[in-house]
């Protein structure tokens, strides 16, 4: 049980159920076995509150969205996502989004307000101390007042209406901060870090709820001792039993001891917390343990400052985490003992004490712990088999590397001659070594390997004791040690296992490789084991042979293919209606004209994929060194665009079908490799067909001014504007105009897009308007306006209210 807050339910509790979840039998995530977090996130996986991302993969450390936190918290809470309103409460989501029916359920059980201006934030990630307000709001407790016992370093920068909810979550014990004794509040909270606080938000909700179900106990009523009659008194004596004589003068009941004498023989609870000491400095590095005394045998933390007033249990759960928390065992009473600090993360920490009856002592004063001052040696990179590199370490200085800090794979880099970086599919810790598992087989020649240090500690690679990995960022700085005749023949072994494995693999296929490459791995593979049979086979040899059986074999790899990094929608409509999307490798990107390369990113193995435009075939070829393995198509996925083969590649334009309207479709890149389709990939295209439409206007009269809004963003092409503006007064039959440049004049020219214009009156205007003290109407016409793709803004007037008032 962790700390309980007691709380005062309020009426956004009654709007809840009690949480009754589906099962899901197959939860197979691969990227969680490192997160903190990981048995919060199969919990609430396996209770349909929230998903992976596909492929196996849950990517805790990704940040989420607002609207994917309102999914969570109405899939948490169970709230009733049928009952939508007729028009979306924020201007932000409408109702055709996949988070409207979460985000109004969230709204209709008051979890939700927005930021203010009908807006809800869709897009933005959500901050920690917003995911704090959500949680507490959805327990339902009060919380004024909470803010007040905030000790965070930097509680100061916490917004005033989050304030008090962050110290109810911390009481509650589902938030506990950095271990630096801060707690980032605007920092935008990861998909990891919101599973853990929203399982133990569960376990909270339940607790409050089991305390509100339970009935008080009511004490069964003593009855009052029978006063016996006295003469005289005109009652009825009570008439005595046969064993037990009335007597007429019955003595005086004794009046109920105050302080009642305790029973020697029953032992008495302990409620004295124990009182600790710190022997050790206030600064320590880390691997220098720290040193306390207790006035009582039992178990003491050292843990993250931020920790405020912990009980026993969210002591020893925290402890867990030995980047986070030490704790050792104090054997008898006022003796020194230790905590190690060398698997800590740097920052500000505190001791407490918890005897056997489970009381916790105050906590000592703050110790910063700080990063180990000797930094360790730079390592070699050694070849371990033909997939599998290691940083080796130098031993003889350096500690054993700590196995819970592992580098993840955007720290390393391994490059290959032709700067491609080789795909890393593992990494571990093995004793003085990480080592690095690639994808694919390595080439032995030109290999670097760059290593960038992280901003999380955790992800550090560090020795037991606390000393860090330098980074070695540029090039040369670490060398691939050229590997001896011992290592050669293990790599090329392997290599010769998978080619085996490979060929006959091929020759089951119905259909067929060109012959020529399948016969090439053949005449490799034997001259592999040739050499390998070959004790004496010299050094160059067995580099060669694995040089020549790498390439047999790395032609056969699947081209992996993706959306180009960069790569954009782009926008088609009448003006002008055709896109070029060509191979030619100068070709500049532009809206008449894309390059293929801009668009799709093609790889083999440990080789970038080319693509060129051969005229002759019509086709986009795929090129690995110069031979070609394969060819794209490019097709409408819905019909809604028509592909046209030119000589320089193919044209985009809308098809017949699409009429008018705005709308999102999407281009298909169908990828072949020797003939056969191997899987296609998606890039989205918008039609604009289009121009905007002027939808309100406003007239603000002390200002003169007029507000004109679209329903899109607007761009001036040539950087002036027109309007025909006429005035009605209430009351008159002949409308007056109003003369643009006399009696009007366009404010803003608007040389960046936005999504409104004003129209600003002169004197003279002023005076025409005030000529009719009754008021009226404007009729505004705007031109010369265009959409971000050159559609002329629509020629619907607007209108706007003249008060009369003055």
């Amino acid at each position: 049980m962790r700390p309980r807050l007691f709380v005062k339910v309020m009426t956004t509790a009654a709007l809840l159920s009690a949480c009754t979840f589906p099962a899901y039998a197959d939860v197979n995530l691969t990227d969680i076995e490192g997160s903190y977090a990981k048995d919060a996130i199969l919990e609430l996986v396996e209770k349909g509150i929230i998903n992976g991302k596909g492929n196996g993969k849950f990517d805790p450390t990704s940040k989420i969205s607002r609207q994917d936190f309102a999914i969570i918290l109405a899939r948490a809470l169970e709230l009733d996502t049928s009952s939508t309103p007729s028009r979306p409460t924020f201007n932000d989501v409408p109702a055709e989004h996949y988070s409207f029916s979460y985000v109004e359920a969230a709204v209709q059980a008051g979890l939700i307000q927005g930021q203010g201006s009908g807006r809800f934030g869709l897009g933005q990630n959500l901050s920690r101390q917003d995911m704090a307000v959500l949680f507490v709001r959805s327990l339902g407790v009060d919380s004024a007042g909470m803010g007040s016992q905030l000790s965070f370093t930097d509680a100061s920068q916490i917004s005033g209406y989050a304030k008090d909810a962050v110290g109810a979550a911390v009481e509650l014990g589902l938030v506990t901060g950095n271990p630096n004794g801060t707690f980032n509040p605007l920092g935008s909270a990861d998909r990891q870090s919101v599973a853990l606080v929203a399982s133990r938000f569960l376990e909270t909700k339940q607790e409050l709820e089991n305390n509100q179900n339970t009935p008080p106990v009511k004490e069964e009523p003593k009855p009052e001792p029978t006063q016996p009659s006295t003469p005289g008194s005109g009652s009825t004596p009570a008439p005595s039993t046969p064993s037990q004589p009335s007597n007429p003068n019955p003595p005086a009941p004794n009046p109920p001891n105050p302080n009642p004498p305790t029973d020697p023989e029953q032992p008495q609870p302990d409620t004295t917390s124990p009182t600790l000491t710190l022997v050790s400095q206030p600064i320590t590095g880390i691997g220098t343990s720290v040193k306390v005394k207790s006035s009582e045998a039992g178990t003491v933390y050292l843990v993250p400052s931020s920790l405020n007033q912990p009980a026993r249990t969210s002591l020893e759960e925290i402890a867990g985490n030995l980047k986070e928390a030490a704790k050792a065992t104090i054997s008898a009473a006022n003796t020194e003992t230790e905590l190690p600090t060398n698997r800590l993360l740097p920052g500000d920490y505190k001791v407490y004490a918890v005897d056997a009856a489970g009381n916790v002592s105050a906590p000592s004063s703050t110790i910063k712990v700080e990063s180990a001052a000797n930094a360790m040696h730079l390592p070699k990179l050694i070849l371990v088999d033909h997939k599998t590199l290691a940083l080796e370490y130098e031993y003889e200085y350096d500690n054993e590397l700590d196995p819970l800090y592992v580098p993840t794979k955007d720290l390393i880099s391994i490059q290959a001659y032709n700067n491609l970086n080789l795909p890393i599919e593992q990494i571990t810790i093995n004793g003085s070594s990480v080592r690095i598992r690639l994808e694919y087989s390595l080439p032995l020649f030109d290999l670097n390997v760059s290593y960038k240090n992280s901003p999380q500690h955790d992800q550090r690679i560090r020795t037991l004791e606390g000393r860090e990995s330098p980074e070695f960022v540029e090039y040369g700085t670490v060398l691939f040690q050229q590997p001896d005749e011992e290592q050669l023949r293990s790599a090329l072994a392997g290599l010769l296992e998978d080619a085996e494995e490979l060929l006959a693999q091929i020759e089951e296929l119905t259909v067929p490789y060109p012959p020529d490459i399948t016969e090439t791995l053949g005449h490799s593979i034997a001259d592999a084991k040739d050499v390998l049979e070959n004790e004496q086979s010299p050094k160059t040899e067995l580099q060669s042979t694995y040089y020549n059986l790498y390439n047999a074999t790395n032609i056969f790899e699947p081209i992996t293919y993706s959306l180009a990094k960069n790569a954009t929608p782009f926008v088609l409509n009448g003006n002008p209606d055709e896109v070029t999307i060509t191979a030619i490798h100068a070709a500049e990107d532009s809206y008449h004209v894309r390059n293929i390369k801009n668009l799709i990113q093609l790889k083999q193995a440990n080789k970038a994929a080319y693509v060129e435009y051969n005229p002759n075939l019509e086709e986009f070829e795929v090129k690995v060194d110069y031979r070609v393995v394969g060819h794209v198509e490019i097709e409408s996925k819905d019909g809604s665009m028509e592909v046209t083969k030119v000589s320089n590649g193919v044209t985009i334009t809308p098809a017949a079908v699409v009429g008018h309207g705005n709308y999102d479709a999407e281009l298909r890149f169908r990828i072949f490799q020797y003939g056969k389709e191997i899987g296609s990939i998606e890039l989205p295209i918008q039609f604009d067909l289009t121009g905007p439409t002027a939808t309100r206007a406003t007239y603000e009269y002390y200002l003169g001014i007029i507000t004109v809004n679209s329903e899109e963003l607007l761009y001036l092409p040539d950087g002036s504007a027109n309007a025909d503006i006429q005035f009605n007064p209430n009351g008159e039959d002949l409308p007056v105009s109003l003369i643009q440049g006399i009696d009007f004049n366009i404010t803003n020219p608007l040389t960046t897009k936005r999504i409104s214009i004003d129209i600003e009156l002169t004197s003279e205007g002023k005076e025409k308007l005030a000529m009719y003290g009754q008021g009226g109407k404007l009729h505004i016409i705007l031109s010369g306006l265009t959409d971000y793709v050159g559609n002329p803004i629509q020629s619907v007037p607007v209108e706007a209210i003249v008060s009369s008032r003055r």
